[in-house]
């Protein structure tokens, strides 16, 4: 078995990985298209989103401990920088319809502009949830 886990321990395993990784990939797209109000705060949408991830590290590092938590902010990492290539990928092929394409840019080319700020206030503020846990 995987580091001497249950199978059942590694199937919960991978269902928070997957969860973290599909919540990372959509608070990134959602903060760049959608600003909420919350709580009288004006927040981009994923920021709600994002506050998923931090119990999930949480409860990861509790159960399974420090390291494999650090793993799945990796993985996470990984995920929104293919998620980002996919994008600039499917932006250079030609839509059928010109309006799409604007439209496409409209929603996904933002990410580009924030990509390094996001990326490494990711990387710090999981580091730290996973330490100060």
């Amino acid at each position: 078995m995987f580091l001497g886990l249950g199978l059942r321990s590694v199937l919960v395993l991978v269902l928070f990985s997957g969860v973290f990784g599909a919540v990372i990939v959509f608070a990134n797209v959602a903060a760049c298209v959608k600003l909420s109000v919350f709580y009288g705060l004006v927040v981009p949408a994923g920021t709600i989103a994002y506050s998923i991830t931090f119990p999930i590290t949480d409860i990861v590092d509790e159960v399974y401990g420090r390291r494999i938590a650090v793993y799945i902010v990796w993985a996470g990492l990984a995920a929104e920088l293919v998620s980002l290539l996919l994008i600039g990928i499917e932006g250079l092929i030609p839509s059928l319809e010109p309006g799409m394409e604007e439209l496409y840019g409209r929603v996904f080319y933002p990410q580009f502009r924030i990509l390094f700020a996001s990326l490494i206030a990711y990387i710090v503020s999981q580091h730290h949830d996973i330490w100060a846990f």
